[in-house]
């Protein structure tokens, strides 16, 4: 029989003993010294040096004339995404709009930090925007959906079924905003091991910023969408992508130039902002619980968290230590609110291995 080169389930997985990835995935071998391929090319266990919060200033583009801000920034609540508007409007003292989607499964928590991070630093601008229920559905329903050996279920398996279509709306409503308001520079949160790998096939091949990974990723998500819900085509013809070049927009991920440690990050927010983690959410999201069912649905069909490719990344470039990135990846998902996330979706079946919550 032949085997399916996009499967990782196997009960006798081998786990690199200096990252995390396991021998299962798609082009991933273990030595004998239980180092995987991608360590063993890895000549230095460090990033290095990020180019820094001037270089950051740099790649903004200069606020027009008529502009009231700098920058929008795509802010989600979580402890990443919270910590970037710290910098752009604490250190950086950049006049900032705040955009937050609400994709219907924010944490109940997520909307107290929001308010108490927005009331530590003042001076914010803040917009919440909630796409309809009949788009949200179409969204995550199309997302769950993607079969792997696809072109849209390898990016699915790579980003997270969840996440991807999640990217899909921020882009369509940021873009949007980012417009309307004539902001020319979005900047975004993904941590270092998001959103670069490019390839299933060969977790060596990246792009060259969180940026490129994104541009390439929503245009043919978008295509998809528009082919099920009316609502999605104007974004679909036009693409935001294609605006973003026309209105000379530019998208910079913040963590492509500041330094990343989850630690200082966890301590800056709790302390000069009053953030506090959510407890209903899963170990991977600081924000929100769609997230849990993402990971569920990634671990029955590829037998991992969607997590392990970037949190990888992360570990072998120094940035979490590999007994945190395999206690993020390895911890439960709360049945319960797998099951009422997937039932709200009308995706019951995806759930169904769960135990019931009576």
């Amino acid at each position: 029989m032949a085997t399916d080169p996009h499967s990782t389930q196997s009960a006798t997985a081998r786990i690199c003993r200096r990252c995390i990835l396991q021998d299962s995935i798609p082009g991933v071998t273990i030595g004998a010294d239980g180092i995987c391929s991608l360590c063993a090319e890895q000549t230095e266990t460090t990033r290095g040096v990020p180019p820094g919060e001037d270089a950051f200033l740099q790649a903004l583009a200069p606020r027009g004339r008529r502009a009231a801000y700098d920058c929008l920034c795509l802010y989600s609540g979580g402890k990443d995404s919270t910590y970037m508007l710290y910098v752009l409007s604490k250190k950086l003292k950049l006049r900032v709009l705040a955009m937050t989607l609400d994709n219907w499964f924010l944490s109940p928590q997520t909307q107290v930090n929001i308010k108490n991070t927005l009331q530590r630093l003042e001076n914010v601008d803040h917009i919440q925007v909630r796409p309809s229920w009949s788009s949200v559905q179409t969204a995550f329903r199309t997302g769950f959906g993607f079969e792997k050996g696809t072109p849209l279920g390898d990016k699915a398996f790579l980003l997270g079924h969840a996440c991807f279509s999640c990217f899909s709306l921020i882009a369509m409503y940021g873009g949007q905003l980012a417009m309307q308001k004539g902001i020319r520079n979005i900047v975004l949160g993904a941590t270092p091991g998001q959103l670069t790998q490019k390839s299933v096939a060969d977790l060596r091949l990246r792009y060259r910023s969180a940026s490129d990974g994104f541009r390439a990723t929503i245009r043919p998500l978008l295509r998809e969408l528009s082919t099920r819900d009316p609502s999605f085509r104007t974004y679909a013809r036009t693409g935001p992508l294609k605006l973003f070049r026309l209105l000379r927009l530019r998208l910079v991920p913040l963590y492509d130039f500041v330094s990343y440690s989850e630690a200082d990050i966890y301590r800056t927010v709790q302390d000069e902002l009053g953030w506090v983690r959510p407890r209903d959410t899963d170990s991977c999201s600081t924000n929100c619980q769609l997230n849990a069912l993402g990971i569920h649905v990634h671990r029955q069909r590829y037998g991992i968290s969607p997590y392990v490719i970037p949190l990888a990344h992360d570990v072998r470039h120094g940035l979490l230590t590999r007994e945190d990135a395999l206690s993020a990846v390895g911890a439960p998902v709360n049945p319960a609110i797998v099951k009422r996330v997937a039932s709200q979706l009308g995706l019951e079946p995806l759930a169904a291995d769960l135990p019931s919550s009576d």
